[in-house]
């Protein structure tokens, strides 16, 4: 093939057409992105990466999602919104994932708690909800915070990490109950691809000292989730 011709298969293979090289663009943005742990938008995707080859969205997203699982070992997970977010499928016992700060660690020690606590709370189902005020009686209880004081000198400002970037970073979900407009929290999408829930009774049973079998609801629970990931 002259340079002439090779000139003009380069040009006419520009980046709209070349897949791979627009999934790498994507997976270098949401690597990039997946270090605060908030979701991307879908929306972010088109306009900051793909630009005016949006129209390309889908295809490209089916390489991203299929190099990001047999490459580095993630899940990218498509939730609400039209958003995503990179999950750890390699290692989620105790949330014992990359490397982190210090910061990092502390939070993710009192995510740890809460989590465990809200599926303790469980009633025979996957999902389990708590109210707000038990939540918060449940760390006072610890001496994580005091009924007028929010602020931890290990763990920072409790309640706002739990409302607001706990919720943001989809390891809770937090609604409000019509009836009495009670505040709930329960797991969010992230919690439950990072977070086995054996891990979590396997946790509560060593501070207890007896068979995860002895939570009876909560071992149920953790069997029906179990049933239902397989047929994923």
């Amino acid at each position: 093939m002259s340079q002439r011709a090779r000139r003009q298969t380069a040009t006419q293979q520009g980046p709209a057409d070349n897949l791979d090289l627009l999934g790498s663009r994507v997976i270098k943005y949401l690597l990039e992105k997946s270090h605060k742990k908030y979701p991307v938008k879908a929306s972010d995707i088109k306009k900051y990466v793909l630009g005016k080859h949006a129209e390309h969205f889908r295809p490209v997203m089916v390489i991203v999602k299929d190099r990001l699982r047999k490459i580095f070992g993630y899940n990218l997970v498509n939730t609400t919104g039209a958003q995503y977010f990179i999950a750890n499928m390699i290692v989620n016992e105790h949330l014992k994932a990359l490397p982190r700060s210090d910061v990092e660690a502390k939070e993710q020690i009192l995510l740890f708690l809460v989590l465990s606590f809200i599926f303790m709370c469980a009633e025979n189902n996957q999902n389990a909800i708590v109210v707000e005020d038990e939540l918060w009686e449940f760390l006072i209880n610890l001496n994580i915070i005091t009924e007028d004081e929010s602020q931890h000198p290990y763990f920072g400002n409790v309640k706002s990490l739990i409302s607001d970037k706990f919720v943001k970073q989809l390891y809770l979900i937090k609604s409000k109950q019509r009836e009495t407009d009670s505040v709930l929290f329960e797991w969010g999408p992230r919690a439950n691809y990072e977070l086995d829930r054996k891990a979590v009774l396997k946790f509560v049973s060593k501070i207890y000292n007896c068979p995860m079998e002895n939570f009876v609801k909560q071992h149920k629970a953790m069997k029906v989730y179990e049933r239902s990931a397989l047929r994923e």
